[in-house]
């Protein structure tokens, strides 16, 4: 991995974490948006590293690092603000209180609950609007209840009660 990551400039950093094929969303927003005093970083996911740069290098309007060989929990600590769309890690880092938000255009389809616990952007104006307001305000415990519970072993037990509710 390359560990070189340039020490923190006057612009802001976004890193944009893509999960398998939640991208091309983003692009759709991020394209709309002047975003040059910002600089940003794409992570794709491991299995699709080569078809999301290459995704981003033909549709993104703006410049961006490819973050692939980067050392990932550095980007993280340098990042002002984390973009995701469907990956586990927005919802980890969120728990660790980064400043994390969904983002996703109406043209496709959310593969994710859409909810208040992590803040939302669906345009333009609800992005800028989420980058200029500073720190998000994670809603920790309501992420862990809602999303990380079924590691728990209990599953069957809860479903067991809610279908006996039904009967």
């Amino acid at each position: 991995k390359n560990k070189n990551i340039s020490i923190k400039d006057s612009k802001k950093i976004i890193t944009i974490l893509c999960s398998i094929n939640d991208y091309k969303s983003f692009i759709k927003v991020l394209n709309k948006c002047d975003l040059d005093n910002w600089k940003i970083y794409v992570a794709p996911h491991p299995l699709n590293q080569k078809k999301t740069i290459k995704y981003f290098q033909k549709e993104l309007k703006l410049n961006f690092i490819d973050a692939t060989n980067l050392e990932k929990d550095k980007i993280y600590e340098i990042s002002d603000y984390i973009i995701f769309g469907d990956t586990s890690l927005g919802l980890e880092l969120a728990l660790k209180n980064f400043n994390v938000l969904r983002l996703y255009s109406y043209d496709y389809i959310p593969t994710f609950d859409i909810d208040d616990e992590i803040p939302t952007a669906t345009s333009k104006n609800e992005l800028l609007e989420i980058l200029n307001n500073g720190h998000i305000l994670q809603k920790m415990e309501q992420i862990e209840k809602n999303y990380f519970f079924k590691y728990d072993m209990k599953a069957r037990s809860r479903l067991e009660k809610i279908l006996s509710e039904l009967q």
